[in-house]
């Protein structure tokens, strides 16, 4: 006598199949949490600095990048000789945990 199981991977199937999308999901939530973070710690004279801060597709799937684009963040983020800095992103990526954002997302595959 013989004693068989049959396994059904249908589940797990899925779930491999959605990494790739899971992860990037879980990317681009995250980059976007350091983005608001960073736009609430900005300093504010006329806005701009804060107005430019966003989110762009980084080099390859699942890679993003929060970007500053106004022409002296920089100088905000690091200082210059003359004045002191006044970081705002490096602070905003410190503080915002990247894992909860993909956890979520592997969460969502797996029920």
């Amino acid at each position: 006598m013989s004693v068989s199981v049959s396994l059904k991977l249908t589940r797990l199937r899925r779930v491999l199949q959605g990494e790739r999308a899971a992860i990037d999901r879980g990317a681009r939530a995250y980059a976007e949490a350091v983005a608001d973070l960073a736009e609430q710690l900005a300093p504010v004279d006329t806005g701009a600095l804060r107005a430019s801060i966003h989110v762009e597709d980084g080099d390859r799937e699942g890679a993003y990048r929060v970007v500053a684009s106004a022409p002296y963040a920089q100088f905000v983020e690091y200082g210059t000789a003359r004045a002191a800095a006044q970081p705002f992103l490096t602070p905003a990526v410190a503080h915002v945990k990247p894992l909860p954002f993909f956890a979520r997302e592997f969460a969502e595959l797996i029920r």
